[in-house]
């Protein structure tokens, strides 16, 4: 069975209303329109740039991959069932495929599909326990707590970056390595500081567009040293109720 490292995160996205004007008047059919982000640059310390990542998207606005923007290779890929909620997901870096299970939302079992080998978790009142570590979300299906990598993350009531998505739950469970810093920005609000170990407690600074969108975050340190910076581009799309 893999190790997995439990992943942060926190994301947001601001959705507006096409329009135009006619005699000062909206016309009711015009679609509503949301941003939602393409690519992600992740840098660490100073200048080293662990690579650019693309979010593709189905017509439903769900995430269906994450490629490696440098030769278009996927590095994820996801699958969804009837209730929206990802059943599968491969994982290319790894030359692994993941099924899921749930209870209504909840994540019951992952199976890894070479082996067989069922992952099973436990779930209550906002707790997961999986491989011994504690995943904690609040009542607004935010994570606060995520092993002992993650000591606690604190928001605001901003928008982040992908916050159109639906919460998965899965997007917590990644795999180690360059993929789990993406999973900073999948919950709703905006992140405020991550008090993450050993570095200690890092403070997020946001930079938004025009539109309202995060188009830059880099975490410092108490000393103010950059140790994560994050730069987003973002696509519109068509919101599908």
């Amino acid at each position: 069975m893999k190790k997995y490292i439990i992943l942060a995160v926190s994301v947001m996205a601001v959705v507006f209303m096409g329009c135009s004007n006619d005699d000062d008047t909206t016309r009711p059919n015009d679609p509503l329109k949301g941003f939602f982000p393409k690519t992600m640059v992740v840098t660490i310390g100073s200048g080293t740039s662990t690579g650019t990542f693309r979010y593709d998207y189905d017509d439903t606005n769900r995430i269906v991959s994450i490629k490696d923007n440098s030769d278009s290779s996927t590095l994820l890929s996801f699958t969804y069932n009837e209730n929206g909620l990802v059943d599968r997901f491969v994982d290319n870096t790894e030359s692994e495929t993941y099924e899921i299970t749930y209870d209504r939302n909840i994540i019951t079992r992952i199976i890894e599909t070479s082996s067989g080998t069922a992952i099973n978790l436990s779930y209550n009142n906002g707790i997961y326990e999986f491989n011994s570590a504690l995943i904690i979300f609040n009542t607004q299906n935010q994570l606060i707590t995520a092993g002992s990598l993650i000591e606690l993350i604190e928001y605001n009531t901003n928008p982040g970056p992908f916050a159109t998505l639906d919460f998965q739950p899965i997007f917590f469970f990644l795999e180690d390595g360059f993929l789990s810093l993406l999973s900073y920005f999948f919950t709703k609000n905006e992140i405020v500081s991550v008090e993450r170990s050993p570095e200690g407690l890092l403070t997020a600074n946001t930079q938004r567009d025009s539109n309202g969108n995060i188009t830059n975050v880099s975490f410092t340190d108490s000393s103010n040293q950059e140790l994560l910076t994050y730069e987003i581009t973002y696509e519109e799309r068509e919101i599908i109720n």
